[in-house]
């Protein structure tokens, strides 16, 4: 027998879009599989597992992560992480309640159907794919270009079944995002660790190279190559270790791989419970080394590596070689990395952080809440305004998102109205600021600056 490692290692919660046919025919090499179990998964395993006489039977006594692939089966697993798959318009992961949908994409029949983020997997084709193993299940999500699937999904927040006919289409979906956001932030989202993944935030740096401060998003981000972790990890100075792992092996440091553009200054990283394996991974090494705050949810939990091996009669086994903790030694599997921020809209108090940390000096205001869209802000002064030098220093920051333009009107002698030229946006959250350095009608400058926050009502 040989066992080969095919791929890099990996760091992924994910299986969408990877289908495995496991049957207990003649030539299924359980053997070979016994060997190697016994030779590179991560821990010790009982003989009454060994002793199975299908892989099945075998894998699905280890962890949820090792799985056994046909070759075509295997080509869509790394087109996945490639992100060259073809999608039913849902991102999935599984999870402790099933297999969970962690993104819907927009123009897909996904959207048009209503299926929502949280939402599980329940039925396809009329068939429950409770108690069936996820390759098979990913089998049928899995179909050509074009063609329709029916999927059952089930609404955990109504205690109710969703039934959807869904289309096939080639998944897009960007591996990295950049956009500069108000105040000159720098907003990055990161979708998956594969081979493009750096050298396309190096190209976002290059781009956005004037911004003063980024902010990275792996929500719902659910893993992907080792190797692509080190790279992102080596994007930050001084940030030597990407994680420590342990296989039964031994023990051993995993070092970052230095990349020729770095973040110059700690950045904001905003992460949610969907966020696992490699994400959690570059989460632990800037958290521990002090180069990003964390804002939002728990992480995912998963902290175990997977290698893959090709079996001599045929097939793949993706197996789980590694556990893995953070480079101070904390542990990530069943427990995840927890915020510096606590939050549940982590991009908005990311921005607003930045705002306010940047002027210090400014007089906090008592915040506006249940705002119509339509808001006219009605603006009171010590003194009465020049307008024209007024208009300079007035800014309604879209938290997560770009300045809204404004008029300013004279409503009194010492007051001013500051009407937005869009509407509001229902449910979102803004920054209202009065920068110092208007002038009085008698040319006098002001010193001092105010803000407040702005909740647009529901």
């Amino acid at each position: 027998m040989s066992l080969k490692s095919k791929t890099a290692s990996l760091c992924a919660a994910f299986l969408l879009g990877s289908t495995a046919t496991v049957a207990a025919d003649p030539l299924t090499p359980v053997e070979d599989l016994r060997d190697l179990v016994e030779e590179k998964y991560y821990q010790p395993v009982e003989e009454d597992v060994l002793s199975q006489t299908t892989i099945e039977g075998i894998l699905g006594d280890l962890d949820p992560y090792s799985v056994y692939y046909t070759e075509e089966g295997y080509q869509q697993y790394i087109d996945f992480i490639q992100n060259k798959t073809i999608s039913i318009g849902v991102k999935l992961m599984v999870s402790e309640r099933g297999l969970e949908v962690t993104d819907v994409l927009e123009g897909t029949t996904a959207t048009e159907e209503g299926v929502m983020v949280g939402d599980l997997v329940h039925s396809i084709d009329g068939e429950t794919v409770y108690g069936r193993a996820l390759s098979d299940v990913n089998a049928d999500i899995y179909g050509p270009d074009g063609t329709s699937v029916d999927v059952t999904f089930y609404r955990v927040s109504t205690d109710s079944l969703v039934p959807t006919s869904l289309t096939r289409t080639i998944e897009k979906t960007p591996v990295v995002e950049a956009s500069k956001l108000a105040g000159n932030v720098g907003y990055m989202k990161v979708s998956i660790f594969n081979h493009d993944t750096v050298p396309r935030m190096q190209e976002e740096l290059r781009e956005y190279e004037d911004v003063e401060h980024w902010i990275l998003d792996v929500q719902n981000n659910p893993g992907g190559y080792v190797t692509a972790t080190q790279k992102f990890v080596g994007m930050f100075e001084g940030v030597d270790v990407t994680m420590k792992i342990h296989s039964k092996s031994g023990s051993e440091v995993l070092p970052s791989d230095p990349q020729p553009k770095q973040f110059e200054d700690e950045v904001d990283l905003l992460i949610n419970e969907r966020s696992a394996s490699a994400s959690e991974v570059v989460a632990g090494a800037l958290q521990d080394s002090g180069s990003a705050t964390l804002y939002g949810t728990n992480t995912f939990g998963k902290g175990l590596m997977q290698n893959t091996f090709t079996l001599d009669h045929g097939g793949y086994v993706v197996l789980t070689t590694a556990s893995f903790r953070t480079p101070d030694g904390n542990a990530i599997q069943g427990v995840g990395i927890s915020p510096d921020v606590k939050t549940t809209t982590p991009l908005e108090d990311a921005h607003e952080d930045w705002f306010v940390d940047h002027h210090e000096a400014y007089e906090r205001l008592a915040g506006l809440k249940k705002v119509p869209t339509d808001k006219v802000f009605h603006v009171k002064l010590s003194t009465a305004a020049d307008v024209h030098s007024f208009v300079e220093n007035v800014q309604l920051v879209h938290l997560g998102g770009g300045e809204v333009p404004v008029t300013i009107n004279q409503s009194e002698e010492n007051a001013v109205d500051v009407t937005p030229q869009q509407p509001l946006v229902e449910g979102e959250e803004y920054l209202l600021l009065v920068h110092p350095g208007w002038e009085s009608e008698k040319g006098v400058p002001s010193e001092k600056g105010v803000m407040t926050e702005v909740l647009v009502r529901p």
